[in-house]
């Protein structure tokens, strides 16, 4: 749709008589003067004449702002419905049909997820909690998560001036009733990653109520009435790096929380911690070797991610011949092996890896929903390599003491003690030496 010059909001306002107008800021004026009305409705009441419509929005006038502008604006992507109401005078005593000039005006513009583009991490997928780990996020389609916030922004005029504030959903049969601040917010989508550890946070509906006339109703449901004051959280949780020291996977949050403090203190919700061996963790799989007839324990990978290390004994020759378990009795999982085969068990059975790079063992997690539905979880890949040769141990040097005194030279190695009189100490060095090395002295 091509932008067409109709009328504004500010044509709106200007309708109104001047005594009854307030003085409204330029800046204000020149931002409503932008916002042409696409659609229009009104109606009288005995107190009120009330316009309610959409102000045209940017990709109605021809603006192609494309999938990937960092904002979501309701005026700029998809309109923006708003409720422009007259005060009307009171009917006096005089027998006339003439109308009496309003009193004032309301102009409440619905602020429906105004979002922005959070200028960090990425979208994530929640993992649910199973039977083996508790719930984590993992990366998702790679989409930028925003930050939205929904809420009224009402302006309003009179004999007393202008005035601009943020209040909740307005009456629209008495857009005078007494209202307050009633602000939503949170992430879209919920789950944000932070870091590729599985750092990241839910967030999820946050209502703050800031008005004691005027509560919303799933916290009215809860027990409070119209003069609470505080705040509700649907959901927020806290996700830890992955496959930390002692704990395993640790996630923290709450649910239907309700925090109040007027009139009374209040506090309502659910609080949660998880903790969990991931699938991928020393703790959570452990690797044995074949040895000259014998079964060593290697223990359980290194490394951190989807692709991790074993490490085999150091006299392993081409090949080495291996078993890893589940550490979690009852816990299935896909093993992939080196040649191809495959098998769906707690536990690889033996194989042969060859110390060549190149060959992997794959590993697939079976996750079980609280339903019963048994799905597979991401694929994880292990590289076996050789321990290094142990190092030889490190000795301290000897110390070697010398005595020279004219045409006397003595010596002596591994001293740990030397006593004697002041005036012969003066003719005795020390000094480090090699381990093994002697001099031509010795010779």
């Amino acid at each position: 749709m091509p932008l067409v010059r109709g009328l504004t909001l500010l044509d709106l306002i200007a309708q109104v008589p001047p005594g009854a107008q307030g003085l409204v800021p330029d800046s204000v004026s020149r931002f409503l003067d932008l916002l042409n009305i696409a659609n229009l409705q009104s109606r009288v009441s005995g107190k009120f004449i009330i316009h309610q419509g959409t102000v045209q929005s940017a990709e109605e006038a021809g603006l192609n702002i494309g999938p990937n502008f960092p904002l979501e604006i309701p005026g700029l992507n998809s309109g923006v419905p708003f409720q422009f109401s007259w005060l009307r005078a009171e009917p006096g005593t005089a027998n006339t049909d003439l109308e009496g000039e309003p009193s004032g005006w309301l102009l409440d513009l619905a602020l429906d997820r105004v979002a922005v583009a959070i200028p960090f991490g990425k979208a994530a997928t929640l993992v649910p909690t199973s039977a083996v780990a508790p719930a984590h996020l993992e990366a998702g389609s790679g989409t930028r998560v925003k930050l939205y916030a929904r809420g009224v922004l009402r302006l309003q005029g009179g004999e007393g001036g202008f005035d601009i504030r943020l209040i909740a959903d307005p009456d629209p049969l008495v857009p005078t009733s007494e209202i307050g601040a009633v602000i939503e917010t949170g992430f879209t989508p919920p789950h944000l990653l932070l870091h590729d550890s599985g750092f990241g946070m839910t967030v999820d509906r946050v209502i703050l109520d800031l008005t004691d006339v005027f509560t919303p109703e799933e916290i009215v449901a809860r027990g409070h009435g119209a003069d609470f004051k505080g705040m509700t959280i649907r959901e927020a949780t806290l996700y830890l790096p992955r496959n930390l020291p002692f704990v395993g996977d640790v996630n923290l949050g709450v649910r239907d929380l309700l925090v109040g403090w007027e009139p009374t203190p209040a506090l309502q919700g659910e609080a949660r911690v998880e903790l969990g061996r991931p699938l991928e963790s020393a703790e959570a799989i452990a690797f044995f070797q074949e040895i000259d007839n014998g079964v060593v324990a290697l223990g359980g990978p290194t490394g951190a991610g989807l692709s991790l290390t074993v490490t085999v004994h150091n006299d392993t020759g081409p090949k080495a011949r291996v078993f890893g378990q589940l550490a979690t009795t009852g816990v299935e999982a896909i093993w992939i092996l080196p040649g191809g085969d495959k098998r769906d068990a707690n536990d690889s059975g033996w194989f042969e890896v060859s110390m060549d790079p190149g060959e992997v063992l794959r590993l697939i997690e079976r996750r079980t929903d609280p339903d019963g539905k048994v799905s597979d979880g991401q694929e994880r890949t292990f590289v076996f390599q050789r321990a290094p040769d142990p190092e030889k141990p490190e000795h301290a040097p000897k110390i070697r003491v010398r005595y020279h005194d004219n045409n006397l030279t003595l010596f002596w190695d591994d001293v740990a003690f030397l006593r004697g009189p002041g005036l012969r100490l003066d003719f005795v060095t020390f000094e480090a030496i090699d381990t093994g090395f002697f001099g031509p002295e010795y010779a």
